[in-house]
């Protein structure tokens, strides 16, 4: 897949634009497709986290490499889905399916929502199960990478509080729950982050695209 996206790049026949709407929207999801030839199941996975979050199936996404087949992230610009994995053969390592969901009135409720329990900012943290210290990794305490993000419109939950729930409905469904019954069923860490719009959304992606297609062209052996 990546040899395919590196092909079109220097064919330049693809702005920017195309390249996300071909390969993270238009093209079947990499993982259900090729890896585990189980379409329905994707289906499956959006339906049940749209329902829980109260949304338009329509409002879900696979993105990462899990979509793709390659990374498109700074650190791993390139890189095959489970490509960590397969040279490690550590659990740890195998390649997450990332959802990215895009729902203004969502990303509304979140905000608010932590903007009470937090009682308006003001509590502070710098680790939670992701992060020891947001402090020795960022310069800044993980509160404020939490709130840069946001100001992004980019909810990401590995910035959060360990005490904070994402509660969706009025029965207490949490989010966290349908995220851990996933990633047992798909034997692999699922993730997911809640995008303001579709501005947003497509701003990220096309800014990895962007710099992974200056690298391509100027022959960076990726």
């Amino acid at each position: 897949m990546f040899d395919t996206f590196k092909s079109e790049v220097m064919e330049k026949a693809l702005d920017e634009e195309q390249l996300f709407q071909k390969y993270f929207i238009d093209n079947q999801t990499y993982f259900f497709h090729d890896e585990i030839n189980d379409i329905n199941l994707e289906y499956d996975l959006k339906k049940s986290f749209a329902g829980t979050l109260g949304i338009h199936v329509n409002d879900i996404y696979i993105v990462g490499s899990g979509k793709t087949g390659f990374s498109i992230k700074p650190k791993c610009r390139g890189r095959e889905f489970d490509g960590a994995f397969n040279l490690s053969k550590q659990f740890k390592d195998r390649s997450d399916i990332d959802i990215a969901i895009v729902n203004s009135s969502l990303f509304d409720f979140v905000q608010e929502n932590i903007y009470d329990w937090s009682s308006a900012f003001k509590d502070d943290w710098d680790k939670n199960k992701y992060y020891t210290s947001g402090t020795k990794i960022f310069g800044v305490s993980l509160k404020y990478k939490f709130l840069e993000y946001l100001s992004k419109g980019w909810y990401r939950p590995d910035f959060a509080p360990n005490d904070y729930k994402l509660e969706t409905n009025e029965s207490g469904d949490n989010i966290n729950k349908l995220k851990g019954l996933w990633s047992k069923k798909l034997n692999r860490n699922v993730a997911f982050a809640i995008y303001k719009n579709w501005h947003f959304f497509k701003k990220y992606q096309i800014e990895n695209i962007s710099t992974l297609k200056i690298e391509i062209e100027s022959g960076k052996n990726l």
